[in-house]
């Protein structure tokens, strides 16, 4: 869980990557470069190795960490949104909170954020409490939920819970399903059991044509050898 709002987050993101060069930096030295307090930084580490952004042995960003900071200092908001998107998927505790409101499809704020404190095994004296909204703001700009005032509701852009069984291979996607099977038409003619021909009419028909049809009829699909 952050214990700051998705902003300042954002901002210490920032900061480690101003410290990439750096070997081995500490949280003071990234706390100095965020403008921020010491424990802001620190009380926030947990949250940003959760999502894939920060490594675990060191105060440096992740590849993904790093693609997202990039994303944030250039404006782009595709580079933003993949990483993102990629650490929603990163995130085993993410993944079941969004399959509960896929399941649902709409959710009340207040029953969403129950789920979040279930998951992160919050209580009325965990210091993150305060930040609940911080979470709903990260995945809101992963395109995976829209806040719509009271409600909660799925959006489902870039989350897939099987994606990588799916397709465990990007170079070689399954082949696309085979087309659905086209409805005949026309006017039935039943040949025997389970046997139908579709006879197709051309407009402005008439019955005085049935003789000549039925004789372009024998002699195109009539036996091709007189003898038999």
């Amino acid at each position: 869980m952050p214990s700051s709002s998705w902003e300042t987050v954002q901002r210490i993101i920032r900061a480690y990557h101003a410290a990439n060069a750096q070997e081995r930096p500490t949280v003071n030295e990234i706390a100095q470069l965020a403008g921020l307090q010491r424990p802001i930084v620190s009380s926030n580490n947990n949250f940003l190795r959760e999502l894939g952004f920060l490594q675990t042995e060191v105060n440096k960003l992740t590849p993904l960490g790093a693609r997202f900071a990039n994303g944030l200092e250039l404006g782009n908001k595709t580079m933003t949104l993949e990483a993102l998107e990629e650490s929603v998927q990163n995130s085993p505790n993410l993944k079941t909170l969004i399959s509960t409101l896929r399941a649902r499809g709409t959710m009340s704020v207040e029953a969403f954020k129950a789920q979040l404190i279930t998951l992160a095994q919050l209580t009325a004296n965990s210091p993150t409490l305060g930040f609940l909204r911080a979470v709903i703001d990260y995945l809101e700009d992963a395109k995976v939920l829209k806040n719509e005032g009271d409600s909660i509701v799925y959006t489902g852009h870039g989350f897939s819970p099987g994606r990588a069984k799916d397709n465990p291979d990007p170079l070689n996607p399954p082949p696309p399903p085979p087309p659905p099977p086209t409805e005949e038409t026309g006017v039935p003619i039943p040949l025997g059991v389970g046997r139908l021909a579709y006879l197709k009419l051309p407009e402005r028909w008439t019955s005085r044509e049935l003789p000549k049809l039925l004789k372009l009829i024998e002699l195109a699909l009539g036996d091709d050898d007189p003898e038999s």
